[in-house]
């Protein structure tokens, strides 16, 4: 009878062992979850990007999410987008037109667009970001918000070096 106890306490000692190591790796795996995303949540960040650069955002269509999904390709964290979206353009038309979107995933939330660098834009083969800075969108607030920045950063670094020049005259 105290081999049948002993043998009985020795199987649920290994029962919650068991127990244990599939609750640290439920717990792991929820854990490197959360330090990942997926191609989802990439096509999901790259249509913020992509809305940034329309003439009418509001109008934005990009088919589904399934099919968005299945035209993402991943390296590490870093996603590469060839998608396509409809929206009106600056006539009230509908178009389409097909980016490629290059992000890189930073960790944290994953749909948070903070956690994400953008590496790369074109819209219709017209590039709009490529990681030294933004090009010519055609969103004219966007484009004159750049001009205009450009030309304070020249005005003032032209200031700069002409005080210099006096001082050494």
């Amino acid at each position: 009878m105290a081999t049948s106890i002993s043998n009985n306490k020795g199987c649920a000692n290994a029962f919650y062992v068991v127990l244990c190591i599939i609750g640290l790796w439920t717990l792991k795996n929820y854990i490197d979850k959360r330090n990942s995303a997926d191609n989802s949540e990439a096509f999901i960040i790259s249509q913020d990007y992509v809305k940034r650069n329309l003439k009418s955002p509001s109008t934005a269509s990009f088919g589904s999410g399934w099919e968005g999904a299945n035209n993402v390709s991943k390296s590490g964290n870093t996603f590469t987008i060839n998608h396509y979206v409809d929206a009106q353009n600056s006539f009230g038309s509908t178009l389409r037109s097909y980016y490629e979107c290059v992000l890189t995933y930073n960790g944290g939330e994953n749909l948070e667009i903070n956690n994400w660098t953008l590496n790369y834009l074109s819209i219709d083969h017209k590039v709009i970001y490529d990681g030294s800075g933004y090009h010519k969108s055609g969103n004219d607030s966007l484009d004159n918000y750049v001009e205009k920045e450009a030309k304070r950063l020249t005005d003032s670094v032209m200031k700069s070096i002409n005080k210099g020049n006096k001082k050494h005259k």
